[in-house]
């Protein structure tokens, strides 16, 4: 019996170290009866004596694992007495390390358990901490947690207080630019050893070629000379590239040639002289280090010949000022006298006039006061240049009389003719209003 438990057909047994092992035997007579003061010791591993329990007609052992035990123990029981034949049993235990959780990763205080993988730039920090714990969850302490990659190997510093190990790595020194691949291993004497991979991608430091201008095109006319500025930006770290730690090459159908940063600021120039006509692509390389990514750049120089004589534009100008100006004065023209006759015109303007509260009045004489009037001041100045008796002239008064009634049905006439028109005025404003009004 193993830890109570009957392992007679299986002689095989498991044990955490630390852990006590109590083996006990049974040594029968052929009739089944239990046989008193024997000699029963254990072998192997373990040397000592069993024990004899008369109570319980057995013989037991206890032992104490440690972790010298660790791993396969082979032992031998041998039982023997005084007129009995010698029996043995050969035992196999395997003392093994106590069980342990698995370890918790965080890269760069992210939690990275599940997801052992990070992508960081190359130069930047690498932060590893991993916890290592029991199956209660308590920090094991005093551990021996190592990190082990291609071309590094290095131990994890214990933190007591956070309850965990850790480390931190330059990219640029230790790790390649790509994938790294890189094994945490942690282990304790009487605990079992665990493991956790991760994948670490390194990356090139991205720079960018950016003109200073804000614009990679540029307009100019042909034969014209012209300088391309440029700045080499870092976009991961900021700043500029020198032209120091860089060159910048320029190609084109006309030739090749460099960018150069005369004042070392991360300003780059290149002069081209002669520009010919038609569109000019320049292409722009940046070479800086294995460690830098730089996406090539185009600047394209157009050239457009100029026009002589008059330009266009002002002539276009001038066209619509003088079209517009017309078509003002027609429109202010149109509404103000061509838009209706005269006639109608002058019925609106008196059309206006009645919506005061007084209506204007117009008086029409009838034609025997306006002969009474007329004759009256015709004869006034005749009449006013003779005093006293007047003598008889019947040939003159005559004559007199005659011409007067002639100036009288003229002037009747005249005013005959003045009533018609004005009574065709009304009666033209009166069938204006009596239509509907479009304007």
């Amino acid at each position: 019996f193993l830890n109570n438990e009957n392992k007679t057909l299986d002689t095989s047994f498991e044990v955490p170290v630390g852990e006590q092992l109590n083996i006990t035997v049974k040594y029968l007579s052929s009739t089944g009866a239990h046989i008193p003061n024997a000699n029963i010791v254990l072998s192997g591993n373990f040397s000592m004596s069993f024990t004899e329990n008369a109570s319980f007609k057995q013989y037991s052992i206890l032992i104490n694992t440690d972790t010298d035990d660790i791993g396969v123990n082979f032992l031998t029981i041998i039982a023997q007495a005084e007129n009995y034949v010698t029996q043995k049993i050969i035992v196999t235990i395997e003392v093994d390390k106590m069980d342990v959780q698995d370890l918790q990763l965080f890269i760069n205080t992210e939690t990275k358990t599940l997801d052992p993988y990070i992508e960081l730039i190359y130069g930047q920090e690498l932060n590893i901490t991993v916890k290592y714990t029991d199956l209660s969850g308590s920090h094991i302490p005093n551990a021996t947690v190592k990190l082990i990659s291609e071309r590094l190997t290095k131990y994890l510093d214990e933190n007591i207080t956070l309850g965990h190990y850790s480390t931190k790595i330059n990219t640029s020194e230790r790790l390649i630019i790509g994938a790294n691949y890189i094994s945490i291993e942690a282990q304790e004497e009487k605990l079992q050893t665990r493991y956790i991979d991760i994948r670490v991608s390194i990356r090139r430091i991205n720079l960018e070629i950016v003109p200073v201008s804000g614009s990679n095109r540029i307009e100019t006319s042909p034969g014209e000379n012209v300088t391309i500025s440029v700045n080499l930006i870092n976009k991961d770290y900021g700043g500029f590239i020198q032209g120091t730690n860089s060159t910048i090459t320029y190609s084109w159908n006309y030739g090749d040639g460099l960018l150069t940063d005369a004042d070392n600021d991360g300003k780059y120039e290149a002069f081209f002289e002669n520009i010919p006509e038609g569109t000019n692509s320049i292409e722009l390389k940046a070479f800086v280090g294995d460690e830098y990514f730089t996406q090539d750049y185009e600047i394209v120089i157009t050239t457009f010949k100029s026009e002589k004589g008059f330009p266009l534009f002002q002539i276009l100008v001038i066209g619509s000022s003088i079209v517009v100006a017309g078509l003002t004065t027609y429109i202010v023209m149109y509404q103000k006298y061509l838009k209706y006759p005269k006639s109608v015109r002058k019925v609106r303007k008196y059309k206006r006039t009645l919506k005061r509260k007084t209506a204007p009045s117009i008086r029409i004489t009838g034609r025997k006061n306006a002969f009474g009037s007329l004759y009256k001041d015709e004869i006034k100045p005749i009449s006013g240049s003779f005093k006293g008796k007047s003598s008889v002239m019947p040939t003159e008064s005559k004559i007199k009389q005659e011409e007067l009634n002639q100036e009288s049905e003229k002037l009747i006439s005249d005013s005959l003719e003045k009533k018609a028109e004005l009574d065709k005025i009304i009666d033209d404003s009166s069938k204006s209003n009596s239509k509907p009004n479009n304007t």
